[in-house]
């Protein structure tokens, strides 16, 4: 069962978004975003804040779909990712007014924790992404994780490097050493991986 907290003003939810972006755009005009989901988006601005470009803002071309704009885009359906307030297609201007190329987009997003992360433009600038909170235990969901690419079918085992600013986006992660150990308790032998705390 999916259990999730849902916000549905128009007004600031957050220090960068407001609930108004989210408004499900067949005309019904109605918002449902859950609050975990807009808190990740957050974390998302904040990352994309450190890097060289910097950001002006986050644009969310789509967020909740209602019922009846579910069953009228192809590949969306009632319970998917933006019909329950967790999805949102999206794309990022940086400092420099320029749009943030997909891959980068998706190398933070994964970064940030998202579940479902996927380019879904074909345009030439390749700056449209979707993301979604389907790894939360709260949501009930067949794949908990999809990384991939919506225009050709492309799927990513990890959006970690493809970018030119892996080493900016990944900079404060702590490089852990690990090793393989073999331990022998009363004649039992267990082995697996330690990593450095």
């Amino acid at each position: 069962m999916t259990c999730i907290e849902i916000i549905n003003t128009f007004g600031k939810i957050t220090e960068h978004f407001k609930g108004s972006e989210f408004k499900c755009k067949c005309g019904c005009n109605t918002v449902k975003v859950d609050k975990q989901f807009v808190e990740r988006l957050e974390k998302f601005y904040g990352e994309l804040a450190k890097l060289p470009c910097g950001i002006k803002y986050v644009y969310i071309n789509s967020g909740y779909r209602c019922n009846k704009s579910s069953q009228s885009i192809k590949g969306a359906f009632i319970g998917d990712m933006h019909n329950i307030g967790a999805g949102a297609d999206l794309f990022a201007i940086g400092n420099d007014n320029k749009r943030i190329d997909a891959m980068t987009l998706c190398e933070v997003a994964q970064k940030c924790g998202f579940g479902g992360i996927a380019v879904i433009d074909e345009s030439a600038t390749w700056s449209a992404i979707h993301v979604d909170d389907r790894q939360r235990e709260d949501i009930t969901y067949a794949n908990k994780l999809w990384y991939g690419n919506e225009t050709n079918g492309k799927i990513y085992k990890t959006f970690k490097g493809q970018s030119k600013y892996t080493s900016q986006i990944w900079a404060d992660e702590k490089a852990k050493k690990t090793i393989k150990a073999i331990i022998e308790i009363e004649d039992h032998k267990y082995s697996g991986l330690l990593e450095e705390m």
